[in-house]
């Protein structure tokens, strides 16, 4: 995604947070990454890798390297949709202001812990758990069903449960990424997260996304 930026020469600085060993759960390679194991020791150590980011954030606003927290947009994917929700809420709790924009790429629902009080704007990419059932609750401003939301996003290999099912919750990177490169547009849609026929309202997603729009929105992309 850093490279998508780079290359599209978006007008952005990029700065990515590295808490792998911090998530690690000690399980083989192949069974970690979706294990309840992983999820709780990255949710354990979420708060405290959030106040640092949040305390780098402020230090930048101190050094006038940022004019204030409405530049910062935080992206997260799955379950760093939590630790950006964490650094949100540390922002607000410190300098008793909001982040400007705050990205959940595929982030488990009841998991997660972002909510749209997290920043001025909180929009939601759905690839594999957004079918979870019942219908995701609006706690965001906006979210996106990217092919349906899942639970098999194309390309993927249907192989072996889990590896498709890996692959289609990575894909909500690729999106986010792809649309840095381009505008896709989305219709909204209904809670089956079918498209409405005529398409009458519709929103660019990704990147370019206006933070004036809210609801539930689907897209098909390759």
């Amino acid at each position: 995604m850093a490279r998508a930026y780079v290359q599209t020469r978006y007008p952005t600085n990029v700065v990515m947070v590295d808490f792998g060993p911090l998530a690690q759960s000690g399980l083989p390679l192949l069974a970690s990454p979706l294990s309840i194991l992983t999820a709780f020791f990255s949710l354990f150590n979420a708060r405290r890798i959030s106040e640092r980011v949040a305390d780098m954030i402020i230090f930048l606003m101190r050094c006038q390297m940022l004019q204030g927290p409405k530049q910062v947009h935080l992206i997260g994917f799955s379950l760093s949709g939590a630790l950006v929700g964490f650094v949100g809420k540390f922002i607000q709790q410190k300098t008793l202001r909001k982040i400007g924009r705050i990205s959940g790429l595929d982030s488990i629902p009841y998991l997660a812990l972002l909510d749209k009080s997290d920043a001025d704007f909180v929009d939601m990419t759905h690839t594999r758990f957004g079918i979870i059932p019942p219908f995701i609750p609006p706690i965001v401003h906006a979210q996106f069903y990217i092919n349906r939301g899942g639970p098999h996003q194309p390309n993927c290999p249907n192989l072996w449960p889990f590896v498709e099912t890996y692959c289609s919750h990575s894909t909500a990177n690729f999106y986010f990424a792809k649309s840095i490169r381009k505008k896709p547009v989305a219709c909204r849609c209904t809670k089956k997260k079918n498209p409405d026929r005529r398409c009458y309202d519709k929103a660019i997603y990704g990147q370019y996304l206006s933070p004036q729009r809210r609801g539930n929105f689907c897209i098909n992309m390759d």
